[in-house]
């Protein structure tokens, strides 16, 4: 994790550089035509560079991912196994255990470790930017308290609210799937005493609860981005007011790259929070894993 996170770190200054050279040959290209066989090769270079640390992160994040999976899933299996009947499986509703065995490990081992190795990402795209700006424009330092002062609120009641609405709709799958699964098995006696039509109308409020929560979740992240959206406009305005008026004393190949990172400082911020609630509320589905 610790090399991961070095080679994200060491592959964004790359980045950065990179733009920067880029947009450097494109503005003085009229005056070093003598010199752009030197600076193509440099360009593939940097790009080289760039893809050998995209390959070697993605290597290392996914060997790591594996080995905490793969002990993760082989000691739910031994719980399984060796759990008492009255204790556990008289107790425990068959709809739970494949929840934790379907929904639950495929979350752990597919959008968690991921949702993590690019919220690291993020942290350091947004950092990068903010010192990029700050080189050109100091007083910008005066707002990022405030700006992320305000998103951090945003974030603590969208957050715990995120939480409760994850596991409104994690609850609300296994009597789904306990349902299922004792009517399929007493299919025989439900078809002898009639009463198909009323386990046809309980799986129906069953979904029709674990859409309401879905549908919840999904109303609750848009009232938050739409909100962080606004802040962040509000901070890019005035940052790019300044950059014109200021024009004739500053660096145009800096005030460009700054202004393309700020643009996309506004979709990396939204992530950011976007994937510490994901995060956050995806943890349940660790915590019960270890928990079987």
């Amino acid at each position: 994790a610790g090399i991961t996170i070095l080679i994200i770190i060491a592959k964004k200054f790359v980045d950065i550089y990179f733009d920067y050279y880029l947009l450097s040959w494109i503005k003085h290209i009229s005056e070093i035509k003598h010199n752009d066989m030197n600076m193509l090769g440099m360009v593939i270079l940097l790009t080289a560079v760039v893809t050998l640390m995209a390959f070697i992160s993605g290597v290392i994040h996914i060997a790591f991912i594996f080995s905490i999976t793969y002990s993760l899933f082989n000691n739910m299996i031994k719980r399984v196994c060796y759990a008492p009947v009255n204790t556990y499986f008289d107790v425990t509703p068959t709809g739970v255990i494949l929840n934790r065995f379907s929904k639950d490990i495929q979350t752990v081992e597919t959008i968690l470790p991921f949702s993590v190795r690019s919220q690291l990402m993020n942290y350091v795209a947004i950092v990068s930017s903010i010192v990029l700006s700050a080189y050109n424009v100091p007083w910008i330092l005066l707002l990022v308290p405030f700006i992320f002062g305000a998103c951090f609120y945003l974030l603590k009641k969208f957050s715990l609210t995120l939480r409760e609405t994850t596991k409104m709709e994690s609850i609300s799958v296994s009597p789904i799937l306990t349902h299922l699964s004792e009517t399929i098995s007493g299919a025989s006696t439900i078809r002898a005493y009639d009463k198909t039509i009323g386990f046809e109308e309980k799986q129906h409020f069953l979904q029709d609860r674990n859409v309401a929560a879905l549908l919840l979740k999904r109303g609750l992240k848009g009232w938050f981005y739409t909100r962080i959206m606004l802040i962040l406009l509000v901070f890019m305005s005035f940052t790019y007011i300044y950059c014109i008026f200021a024009k004739g004393s500053m660096d145009p190949v800096l005030i460009g790259l700054m202004m393309v990172y700020l643009m996309d400082i506004q979709y990396t911020l939204i992530s950011m929070f976007r994937l510490t609630a994901t995060i956050g509320s995806k943890t349940v589905s660790f915590d019960r894993c270890l928990n079987l």
